[in-house]
């Protein structure tokens, strides 16, 4: 044999031992890789508050208001103040925000400003078909999602409202600011009374307070007596804080 011819073969062929090798390698890259891998199912109690945000293709908690009703119920005419006061507070609270989002956009999401980095932050995935049931013809309908949950703090702000609602004791409407969707509570008496799923932190802030007259309907007349005029002056009865 050619001594060149020899020398080509033997120079050959490691290229074809290699060359396999290398196919099989870039077809195991090629491999799908499941973008949701390593990542727990997000808890059920944290995907029962999820709602779509409009314009936004995202998953974000939701809270409204319970209907609640005040502790001690009379009528409006008995007053526990002279004026319908509303005082305004600004508040830090802690509580459980999710985000959820398309995997393609998970970065995004984790690196967003509402979610900064910190211990309060966690990253899960969503899978539950309960959830897709309620997402068809959107962007979000098929499974999975990469959810992001903050405990914050967050800020909120409440509204109180004392007399002229039939109870001594002030409502409470607390709304939190800086999230995607509507996060509100409700609740009758001191902040400390406040209903379950957030905590505050510090005590919160009076930044403002209005107040008008309380305007009771009057008891009808006896026949042939002038009724009382809204110039005449009312009790003026103290507030109860309770």
């Amino acid at each position: 044999m050619n001594p060149l011819t020899q020398r080509n073969k033997v120079s050959i062929l490691p290229f074809l031992i290699t060359c396999p090798l290398m196919v099989v390698a870039l077809l195991a890259g090629c491999e799908k890789k499941d973008p949701v891998a390593g990542l727990k199912e997000l808890p059920t109690q944290s995907a029962a508050s999820l709602k779509l945000v409009p314009d936004l293709h995202v998953l974000a908690t939701r809270i409204e208001p319970t209907t609640v009703h005040p502790p001690e119920p009379f009528s409006t005419a008995t007053l526990c103040g002279k004026d319908w006061t509303y005082t305004f507070f600004d508040a830090k609270i802690r509580m459980p925000i999710t985000v959820c989002t398309r995997v393609e956009a998970r970065l995004a999401n984790e690196n967003n400003l509402l979610f900064p980095q910190g211990s309060g932050r966690a990253t899960f995935k969503l899978t539950d078909p309960r959830i897709f049931a309620d997402l068809k013809d959107s962007v979000l309908e098929q499974p999975p999602l990469v959810c992001t949950i903050n405990n914050g703090p967050w800020s909120a702000q409440i509204v109180q409202e004392r007399a002229c609602i039939g109870t001594c004791s002030p409502k409470n409407t607390l709304t939190v600011v800086g999230v995607p969707n509507s996060v509100l509570f409700v609740w009758f008496g001191a902040f400390d009374n406040h209903p379950p799923g957030f905590e505050f932190v510090g005590l919160p802030i009076q930044i403002d307070e209005t107040s008008d007259p309380c305007q009771p309907t009057p008891s009808p007349s006896p026949v042939g007596e002038s009724s009382p005029t809204g110039t005449e002056q009312l009790p003026q009865l103290q507030p109860v804080i309770r």
